[in-house]
């Protein structure tokens, strides 16, 4: 691999130095073997995905939160076993319990890595399993009566849930997307720090019930009152080896193409990309920053216009904008990083699975607080 690698880099320094054409030095294969041999290595080391893994949890929070339903669903000492204090420090931790799993939160994570078992050959995670778990509150004495909560959980990849076409399947799907979405967003806009792999496969979804036994000395002994309530999704990410972040010129020219989706100014964009430009020569041909800056303006445009109908993920591809633009920086010779067209794929990608998932999320009630305002982070 590593003989491979080198010959490619090797090749790609030679042709870049000895063909005198504006094109291939506009290209810069050197920074794109660079990139590519970046992301092989990574593959190759699963530390390098222990690494990862530990990162994304930090920037969603995952530890913070594991740890207070850790400490939500602790039980109390059993000085507190009895009677009324017990029925009330249960409630307590329930309603802690509860608060952790609130649905004005996304619950999006990533598997845990176990602390030494880490290695380059060697990668252990927490396995996300079905489970169930039993918290009993006591009411009055507990020869009288007693209201039981089990919470149950099912583990199935994300790809279970677009066969489903039924009414609740559709709700279900609907209420996956959105935060989907803004995970996506919250890695590039706000953590600059993005999985290069979200394909169907590499997403999980655990859906979590909360069954409520109800049973009462009126009652048979063996009748039960079953309800289900408070049905919601927690979405895992998985396989974390490839990653990708951008440059702060194109962290910041990404945003500026956003932004100017929603303010429909195009031109301005244009010319801070060529202003940002580590090369260009679009600014040295007569006209070329005003024709590379109508054609942004034409781009930018024509996906404005579509805010008439929505701009769901139904009526418009966020691969397709960042495509264009990227094709128009080639036309024009202003460079763009090699790293950007990991994140036009990974947009393709999940914006294929989100068009699946719900294709009537509107695309500017979520990007609008990532590139214009402060994004409360919805995931901590």
């Amino acid at each position: 691999l590593d003989r491979d690698l080198m010959l490619m880099s090797r090749v790609a320094s030679l042709i870049h130095s000895m063909i005198p054409l504006e094109i291939i030095r506009c290209l810069n294969l050197p920074r794109a073997a660079e990139n590519f041999v970046d992301i092989m290595k990574y593959q190759v080391d699963l530390r390098t995905e222990g690494e990862n893994l530990q990162r994304f949890r930090s920037n969603f929070g995952c530890d913070e939160r594991d740890q207070l339903r850790k400490d939500a669903t602790h039980k109390s000492p059993n000085m507190w076993q009895d009677g009324f204090l017990d029925s009330f420090v249960s409630g307590v931790f329930s309603w802690i319990a509860k608060s952790v799993s609130s649905e004005k939160k996304d619950i999006v994570s990533f598997p845990r890595p176990v602390e030494g078992w880490i290695a380059q050959d060697v990668l252990v995670e927490d396995l996300i399993s079905d489970d169930s778990t039993q918290d009993r509150n006591v009411s009055g004495s507990s020869k009288d009566a007693y209201n039981a909560q089990t919470i149950s959980s099912t583990v199935s990849p994300i790809a279970d849930f677009l066969s489903d076409d039924s009414i609740e399947g559709m709700r279900s799907r609907k209420a996956l997307a959105a935060p989907l979405l803004r995970a996506f967003l919250k890695m590039v806009f706000v953590d600059n720090f993005i999985h290069c792999d979200l394909h169907p496969g590499n997403v999980i979804v655990k859906t979590i019930f909360e069954e409520t036994n109800d049973q009462s000395s009126t009652h048979d002994q063996n009748e039960t009152k079953k309800s289900y309530e408070n049905k919601r999704f927690e979405i895992y990410f998985l396989d974390a080896g490839i990653v990708t972040s951008l440059s702060q010129v194109d962290k910041q020219n990404l945003k500026d193409l956003f932004k100017s989706v929603i303010l429909n100014d195009g031109k301005e964009v244009g010319r801070l990309m060529v202003d940002r430009a580590k090369h260009e020569e679009c600014s040295q041909i007569d006209g070329g920053l005003e024709a590379f800056s109508n054609g942004m303006s034409g781009i930018v445009s024509e996906f404005h216009d579509k805010r008439d109908s929505g701009l769901s993920l139904g009526a418009i591809g966020i691969g397709e904008l960042l495509g264009r633009v990227l094709d128009l920086c080639r036309v024009y010779k202003v460079e763009v990083d090699p790293s950007m067209a990991n994140i036009v794929i990974s947009t393709l990608v999940l914006e294929g699975l989100g068009r699946s998932l719900d294709s009537d999320l509107n695309l500017i009630d979520f990007a609008f607080p990532f590139v214009i305002g402060n994004t409360v982070n919805r995931f901590k």
